[in-house]
């Protein structure tokens, strides 16, 4: 039997939580609406879903190789709100005391990262899912690699894309 392999675009999770459930606070006013929907979205992948293995990519503050050969690179982009900042760490924690790994590599973006575990894995025989609507990682679904869209509850496969896209 093939072995499954879900990778979370933990970011993107992130933000859409953010958005998605706004001003929600712990009673000490902590800020915790992108916390409560990520980790509500990872207890659904565990309840729907039987991955053999799961792990949440991040990524990593500062610098990274794109910013350092292209100086302009996401410079519109708005920087990160405030109160999402703490939630980050918070959801790290939480996760490690759900027994699932995450990672971040300084220099890299979850992007890359995610692109790199979904080409060992695959080499490795593994069946791939990476959960989310990130359209950059569109280009990485074929053969045993899939999307999923977890708020949607939609699989993104390589004929999904070609009806789609064309391509």
């Amino acid at each position: 039997m093939t072995k499954t392999l879900y990778i979370i675009d933990s970011h993107s999770h992130l933000y859409a939580s953010y958005y998605a459930i706004p001003n929600l606070t712990a009673p000490d006013g902590e800020p915790t609406g992108a916390t409560f929907g990520y980790i509500q979205a990872v207890l659904k992948i565990l309840r729907e879903t039987t991955p053999d293995y799961l792990v949440a990519v991040f990524d990593a503050r500062g610098e990274t190789f794109r910013t350092t050969a292209f100086a302009d690179y996401k410079i519109t982009r708005k920087p990160m709100p405030e109160d999402l900042v703490p939630q980050i760490q918070r959801v790290k924690e939480l996760l490690g005391y759900m027994g699932i790994t995450h990672v971040e590599k300084e220099g890299y973006e979850a992007d890359d990262l995610i692109a790199r575990y979904t080409r060992e894995a695959r080499q490795d025989g593994l069946v791939v899912v990476i959960v989310s609507t990130d359209k950059d990682l569109m280009q990485l679904l074929g053969p045993g690699v899939t999307m999923y869209d977890n708020r949607k509850d939609a699989t993104r496969d390589e004929k999904w894309l070609y009806d789609n896209f064309g391509i």
